[in-house]
């Protein structure tokens, strides 16, 4: 442990102290709550607190939420929630350049009930902002001396967890899609990482790297991560190209964002996407 301890037992005062001081946990709770607001209507799942298999250490890891959604025509919208009490004192900072047309994609996992596999299928998404996150730091002031800080390992543990997450979505969806859900054709993946209000600013830099305009508070933006994985459950590659990082004041609009993305982009490629039956075998993997 980091920190040497008194001691001195532990009681039912103490233990009163650490909850009263544990906004984390409260924060949370809070996301969870706003999920079940905006979105605890028709069938979607809302998760809290279970665990998946880490995709670097294979161990079991937890997650914080989980929202599963359908928005018609056999498409299921998987979302993993991470959550992060940025402070006042330190809030996010993003840097974003422009997004380049061929990382303005996401995996689709896509159901063949004739081979009763499913195989992983990249479509144009994330259409509705140029501009993308390369960089992220916490910005604060040292206690110290006074001078202007920051740090990226707080918010870089959650957004890690976020993606280690959709893999475990990933491999679940698979598996669900081989198995049972004849309703379900296709299924995507989002990461999200969910902030207090108020905790999120961007700022914007031309190719030459000279910052456009001042930072400014942002409803949301999308992080570039450009991860791919391998789902072990039947070796198929998938990729997860961004993050959504969003203040919880604006949660509702960024996930209806990727809903409404997710949607329009397998509409657009529905010519591409097979349908129930379909063979694959023009589809490159």
């Amino acid at each position: 442990m980091a920190r040497e301890l008194l001691d001195n037992s532990i009681g039912q005062k103490d233990l009163e102290e650490h909850i009263a001081g544990s906004d984390d946990f409260l924060f949370e709770m809070e996301v969870l709550k706003s999920l079940h607001t905006n979105f605890g209507f028709g069938q979607p799942l809302i998760e809290h607190g279970g665990t998946y298999t880490d995709p670097a250490t294979r161990k079991p890891r937890q997650f914080d939420l989980r929202l599963t959604a359908f928005a018609g025509q056999g498409l299921r919208l998987a979302f993993a929630i991470e959550c992060k009490n940025v402070r006042s004192n330190f809030p996010l900072l993003v840097y974003e350049v422009l997004r380049g047309v061929s990382e303005s994609t996401c995996t689709v996992i896509v159901r063949d009930t004739r081979l009763a596999k499913s195989y992983p299928l990249s479509i144009a998404t994330y259409r509705k902002s140029p501009w993308v996150g390369r960089n992220c730091v916490q910005v604060g002031r040292a206690k110290k001396d006074g001078r202007v800080c920051a740090s990226q390992d707080g918010v870089y543990d959650k957004w890690a967890q976020a993606i280690s997450s959709s893999y475990g979505m990933m491999e679940w969806s698979a598996r669900k899609l081989r198995a049972d859900e004849e309703f379900v054709r296709h299924t995507i993946v989002f990461p999200v990482v969910v902030i207090p209000s108020q905790m999120l600013w961007a700022q914007r830099f031309a190719s030459d790297g000279r910052p456009q305009g001042q930072p400014k508070p942002s409803n949301y933006v999308d992080y570039f991560v450009g991860r791919e994985f391998t789902l072990n459950e039947q070796s198929i590659r998938a990729t997860v190209s961004h993050l959504r990082i969003c203040p919880i004041d604006h949660m509702d609009e960024a996930i209806q964002g990727l809903m409404d993305d997710a949607c329009w982009a397998v509409n657009s490629a529905s010519g591409s996407l097979p349908r129930l039956g379909a063979a694959l075998s023009g589809i490159e993997l």
